[in-house]
């Protein structure tokens, strides 16, 4: 009997379902024609039927590469492997296909339940070389497009995607799809304004996708289009998104637009349907620890989210900027959570390797930050780079400006590169810091928003320092040095610091003053026509009640005077109305009291006669503000460095004795100013002038002396003596 006829006796014991005596004949003809297509084909599905697709499999490959083109061959292998195990089908069955003239329809149907199974079990690499080889065929096939862009973006390479995904909207204008995903994209590089133009478009097509809105809603929120975030949330929460992210986005959004009290109800109603949702808690959170007295609600909802999601390490740093400001905690404690941050997120962090030393004429200077803009830091930063000598120094902006502003351009001119660090991870970020050969690489941030701190982890440069945008530690071992003065940082506080601690001769900050600052003018009381005013322009967080307790007291000796306290946080009527109770119960009444918000520091400091600081948390810029603004101050000397900055303003300025060492002694020092109007009237017409020639106000000397701490610090590391 020939092979054929003996293949058809086969075929017929196969057809009847006697699969024992088809499998036994087709297995003896493979071994006398062991290349038979037809009798693999046969054996192959043989096995495929009787449960055995890896044998199944295998013979049915074996078929395809031995047959000539044979489009049926060709259909029953790809079928069985894609219900099988598919995994095995890739660029080369595709190949072979166009190559046999399988119909580039039944082609691309294949290739896209390809690209399916590839992306959902992460097999990026397969459904990517399917997708390009595809797309070489066929320029105007959007799935293939689309196959592209999902494997980039399921491998976070956004800026990969980006073309793929522009290229799948121009074939397809009116996918609504495309273009949500090309939002997502652009999101996650922080190209914002692109983003929610593609995600208008996306709704334009689907107006009730909630996909699409949560995702148009993230974007709003990223960039701090609080507004729009919080319409878009609600839009997706009112078509019933059962999911917790329009919730969280909401809450968060209502915090960002200071609607504190809404912020926290809703918080804490959502909290109840969705327990486990770390960015809702967190957002919770956010407002609690700005409204009145909730920081200690605060920390333990961020305990809350923490014990959701342990990984996460900026979340962990929100709990830092709360305890900065905390009233009872003492710096001992508050260092030991700093030292948990390395120990937790940064110090496994794998360091790049080192890079060998070079000595060259200009020392190579890099700066990161979030706040090259129209932001409080600005007008402290400004100063140092306006007066760098570029001779010996080469600046290095990285900037994580989302939406720059006059101020980014200005800071843009003061550098040798502009390097834009949005839509860099922290390795890419720390890889192009390494390339560029930077010698000492600054932090402005701290914990604040925006903060690259793993950067820092990763030692990208040969030295790093910490400076100006926290006020305290940063709790990293990595970083070598931290930027201060003996005011600031007195000796033997250096074990409360992670870095090492440079004192500077000399204040550690130099103001530059803000554009359309007016002119002092005397107050209503120094006119004779109204009570004295004393005044913050300090957030709700650092008034704790200790603060209250002081501040009554000065009202109580002063009888007539009145108080004012004018931030954002103070837009919201319930912590308007938490603070009336909280002085009510020190015996001041209402009527004593202006609480409010209104743009610009220096209208409202000119009807304010003394301003007072906070403790232990000391305020700010708005210090600085009041004296150019011809305004005293008093200030309670606290923890180092966040509580001793007043005291470091009023030591620069020559009036060390507004600074009190007590409480008691902060109300007495407020008091003596207030009874004595010819001295305030002085202090209006004298202080802005004390100022411009005071070291504060010195830009040239301040850099001069950074500079030459750079130098030094540049020496030790040569000398081997950095970590």
């Amino acid at each position: 009997m020939t092979h054929e006829a003996r293949l058809a006796e086969a075929l017929q014991f196969h057809r009847s379902g006697d699969l024992a005596s088809a499998e036994r004949l087709y297995r003896e003809l493979l071994a006398v024609v062991p290349d038979h297509a037809d009798l693999l084909q046969y054996l192959g599905v043989l096995y495929m039927q009787t449960g055995r697709s890896g044998e199944g499999l295998s013979t049915l490959h074996r078929a395809v590469e031995v047959s000539a083109p044979n489009q049926s061959l060709w259909f029953n292998y790809v079928k069985a492997a894609l219900a099988a195990d598919p995994g095995r089908v890739g660029v080369a069955d595709y190949v072979r296909g166009r190559t046999w003239g399988v119909p580039a329809s039944e082609l691309r149907a294949l290739a896209e339940q390809v690209f399916t199974q590839a992306v959902d079990a992460r097999d990026f690499a397969r459904a990517r070389e399917l997708a390009n080889e595809i797309c070489r065929d066929h320029a105007d096939w959007s799935a293939g497009w689309l196959a592209m862009a999902l494997c980039d973006l399921g491998e976070e390479r956004y800026r990969a995607a980006l073309g793929p995904l522009e290229r799948l909207v121009a074939i397809e204008p009116g996918n609504g799809s495309a273009w949500g995903y090309l939002g997502c994209c652009l999101t996650e590089l922080e190209e914002f304004e692109r983003a929610l133009d593609c995600f208008r478009k996306a709704l334009a097509i689907h107006p009730n996708d909630l996909a699409i809105l949560d995702n148009a809603a993230n974007a709003a929120l990223r960039m701090r289009a609080f507004g729009l975030a919080e319409e878009l949330s609600r839009r997706s929460i009112a078509a019933g998104n059962p999911s917790a992210s329009p919730h969280a986005i909401l809450v968060t959004a209502l915090f960002g637009l200071k609607h504190l009290d809404e912020a926290i109800r809703l918080g804490r109603e959502f909290r109840k349907r969705f327990p486990a949702n770390k960015e809702l808690l967190a957002g919770l959170a956010d407002a609690l620890k700005e409204s009145a007295f909730g920081i200690d609600e605060a920390l333990e909802v961020y305990r809350e989210a923490l014990s959701i999601a342990p990984e996460d390490g900026y979340l962990f740093g929100r709990t830092l900027f709360v305890l900065n400001y905390h009233p009872e905690r003492s710096a001992e404690e508050i260092f030991a959570a700093y030292q948990e941050y390395d120990q937790r997120f940064c110090s496994r962090i794998e360091r790049l390797p080192g890079r060998v030393p070079v000595r060259r004429e200009r020392l190579r200077v890099g700066y990161v930050s979030a706040d090259f803009r129209s932001h409080a830091a600005a007008w402290f930063i400004e100063p140092l780079f306006a007066h760098h000598d570029r001779s010996d120094f080469e600046l290095f902006a990285f900037s994580g400006v989302l939406n720059e502003d006059a101020h980014s351009e200005r800071f843009r001119g003061f550098s040798d590169a502009w390097i834009r660090t949005s839509g860099l991870n922290d390795l890419e970020l720390a890889e192009r810091i390494r390339s560029a050969g930077i010698d000492i690489l600054v932090d402005l941030s701290g914990h604040t928003d925006g903060h690259r701190l793993p950067v820092f982890a990763r030692r990208p440069a040969s030295v790093s320092m910490s400076w100006l945008g926290f006020g305290y530690t940063t709790g990293l071992s990595s970083i070598d040095w931290f930027l201060a003065d003996g005011i600031m940082v007195p000796s033997g506080f250096d074990p409360l610091f992670s870095e090492k601690v440079w004192r500077l001769p000399r204040p550690s900050l130099t103001y530059r003053a803000p554009d359309g600052m007016p002119a002092p003018e005397e107050t209503a009381a120094m006119r004779g026509q109204g009570p004295i005013v004393f005044g913050s322009l300090s957030r709700a967080i650092r008034i704790n009640a200790r603060v209250v307790r002081a501040w009554a007291s000065i009202l109580k000796a002063v009888p007539d005077a009145r108080l004012m306290i004018n931030s954002e946080t103070f837009l919201d009527s319930g912590v308007r109305q938490r603070y009336v109770d909280e002085f009510s119960r020190s015996g001041i009444a209402a009527e004593r009291l202006d609480l409010g918000y209104t743009q610009g520091a220096g209208n409202l400091l000119r009807r304010i006669d003394v301003s007072l600081d906070c403790f232990p948390h000391n305020s700010g810029t708005t210090l600085f503000d009041s004296l150019y603004m011809g305004v005293p101050f008093v200030t309670l000397a606290s923890r180092p460095s966040v509580g001793r900055i007043g005291s470091m303003v009023a030591n620069g300025v020559g009036h060390p004795e507004w600074i009190a060492a007590s409480e008691e002694e902060y109300v007495a020092r407020a008091v003596e100013l207030a009874r004595d109007l010819p001295r305030l009237k002085t202090l209006r017409r004298s202080l802005r002038g004390e100022m411009e020639r005071s070291a504060l106000m010195d830009g040239a000397d301040f850099t001069r002396h950074v500079e030459a701490a750079y130098r030094s610090m540049w020496d030790l590391h040569m000398q081997g003596a950095t970590r």
